[in-house]
């Protein structure tokens, strides 16, 4: 795993190390002179006078150390963007952001003007902001785990029809405003990935989400307004089922993926077990059904230099 704030680390261990040493020697000293100087009632007056000027001194350093630790206080990271301006040398890779106080395992990759941050699966039981994760939802990337081990990613948006009327949704345990999985799956926590919200996908036609450029559609026959992935943590191990139809319109966003260089390739432990629901006549999809899992990656600009 990659680490971070490795020189304010450094000055920090520098800085108390040398401040403990001095305390733990002036500490010794107390008691050497205390153990010498027992004979004579000057000798302990005159102890009681230097301890209590090895004391002030003692303040007078924890003082100084703690003014220094507040001052070069190391800034957790909360986003894979602050690991990138940590040092913009820091390679995609594994990382560990803080959010609310919890350490969330995520996965950043930096490509270009964008980078997309996966969350691990081992961060089930943190609390997470997405929020701070992503700078745009106009666009995603999905990362796909073939049973073969091959990995392979593809980039999808809403249709071109709808991008002037709704981005894309991205969320973690609750998808507000669009349909969602069942409450009572066993598989939460899950990260949310909805194309069009309710009031948009209720309607009796042409829906459906763009990957790799390319739109691909069905017309949503009863106005059932599903329009969503979901990907599961799934910190139990419960089975999502082998549920629903692999069609073309359904597998489209798994077919047009490109395949990811090996020295690219995430730990299995970002892939989760998924579902995807579209309308009404769209279709119906769970990850068993393929035996493939999926990570989603959430996009966030990266500033030019």
């Amino acid at each position: 795993m990659s680490s971070i704030n490795v020189n304010c680390t450094s000055s920090w261990i520098l800085q108390n190390g040398m401040a403990t040493t001095m305390l733990v020697s002036l500490l010794v000293m107390i008691l050497i002179y205390r153990i010498q100087c027992t004979e004579t009632d000057d000798r302990l007056s005159a102890l009681e006078i230097n301890e209590q000027r090895l004391t002030s001194s003692i303040v007078t350093i924890q003082h100084k150390l703690l003014t220094w630790n507040q001052q070069h206080q190391c800034v957790k990271p909360v986003s894979c963007l602050d690991i990138y301006f940590e040092d913009r040398r820091n390679p995609s890779g594994e990382y560990i952001i803080y959010q609310r106080e919890h350490a969330v395992k995520v996965y950043c990759s930096f490509e270009g003007d964008y980078g997309f941050t996966y969350i691990s699966r081992k961060s089930a039981e943190a609390s997470i902001d997405v929020n701070a994760l992503y700078s745009t939802n106009n666009f995603a990337k999905i990362r796909i785990l073939k049973n073969t081990g091959e990995q392979r990613e593809v980039l999808v948006e809403n249709m071109l029809s709808f991008q002037n009327l709704s981005n894309l949704h991205f969320a973690i345990n609750s998808h507000d405003g669009y349909k969602g999985p069942s409450p009572d799956s066993g598989l939460q926590p899950y990260l949310f990935l909805g194309f069009l919200p309710i009031k948009l996908s209720e309607n009796r036609n042409s829906q459906g989400y763009r990957a790799k450029d390319m739109d691909f559609t069905f017309v949503n026959c009863d106005g059932n307004p599903n329009s969503y992935i979901t990907f599961f943590f799934n910190p139990k191990h419960a089975s999502p089922g082998s549920l629903g139809s692999a069609n073309d319109f359904m597998t489209h966003w798994i077919t047009s993926s490109t395949a990811i260089d090996y020295p690219q390739y995430m730990d299995s432990s970002f892939y989760m077990d998924w579902e995807m629901h579209m309308g009404g006549c769209g279709g119906f999809l769970t990850s068993n059904v393929l035996n493939i899992k999926a990570a989603l990656g959430l996009p966030f600009a990266i500033p030019k230099v």
